[in-house]
């Protein structure tokens, strides 16, 4: 059992002291149990992935973050005391070129109350770049602050190098589709157009735009319907080949072509004059 005690010799001439004796057992366990959950609730945050905080907009309009998790030195270099105070310290991690925007989006989720994401770069102290995700939402806030925000910083950096190399590859596929000497022409599962380079636009007589978004159907010649039925054929076997007559403004031409099924519902057609 915890007690309390203490005495008051206010009024009491003889010397005589007046103790009380308080039982605060109740109290000192739920005390307990508040500093074992805090720990637990720490351990748990301190297991995340990523670094956890707690940002305070104050009545008198300062940012402050009041903590962050230890998993905040994985990412940046820096320990969670190094964060704790003025939001100014950010400037201090954050890559010059990525700043201003930062600052700018933190204030304008104050000024609508909501929720924050950013994607930008930090320094770590030995000057290596990472990429690093924010997000944040609004919590309830204490007497002294005028809004609070619990968030998460997740390193991204893999994920934005293999977007960076999806992107450098899909241009290189894509300078290799437009500069191709044949002609060559993708459609969807329904025969409808969805790319073209410039080669097939020539051999077709007709810009792109009258290409991309029309169906297969509506471009050829009387060979058409056969051309169409080989196609239907190349989604089953992957693959058919043939020959078509095309109305253009000097008459007709005649295209060699060979149809083969690009992944479970695209047809890449190669045309040759």
């Amino acid at each position: 059992r915890s007690v309390r005690i203490f005495g008051d010799r206010t009024g009491q001439e003889d010397g005589r002291c007046l103790l009380v004796v308080q039982d605060v057992t109740g109290r000192r366990r739920a005390e307990r149990a508040l500093l074992e959950s805090r720990a637990r609730l720490r351990e748990i945050v301190d297991t995340i992935p990523g670094g956890v905080y707690r940002r305070v907009l104050t009545i008198t309009g300062e940012f402050l973050i009041d903590f962050v998790s230890q998993g905040i030195v994985t990412i940046t270099g820096r320990p969670p005391e190094f964060f704790v105070g003025d939001v100014s310290v950010l400037r201090e991690i954050i890559h010059e070129d990525d700043q201003d925007a930062y600052l700018a989006l933190m204030a304008e989720s104050a000024r609508r109350g909501g929720p924050l994401f950013a994607e930008y770069r930090i320094v770590r102290p030995d000057g290596e770049v990472v990429w690093v995700r924010n997000q944040a939402r609004p919590t309830p806030a204490a007497d002294t602050e005028s809004m609070a925000w619990t968030g998460a910083i997740f390193d991204i950096t893999n994920e934005r190098s293999a977007l960076q190399e999806l992107r450098q590859s899909e241009r290189r596929l894509r300078e290799l589709f437009e500069n191709a000497r044949d002609g060559l022409v993708i459609c969807d599962a329904e025969l409808e157009i969805v790319a073209v380079n410039s080669r097939a636009c020539e051999l077709l007589d007709r810009p792109e735009r009258e290409l991309v978004g029309r169906f297969a159907r509506e471009i050829g010649g009387p060979d058409r319907d056969e051309a169409l039925r080989r196609s239907r054929e190349a989604l089953a076997s992957g693959r058919e080949s043939g020959e078509i007559r095309v109305p253009t403004g000097a008459g007709e031409r005649v295209i060699e072509y060979r149809t083969s099924r690009v992944g479970s519902d695209r047809l890449l057609t190669s045309l040759v004059d």
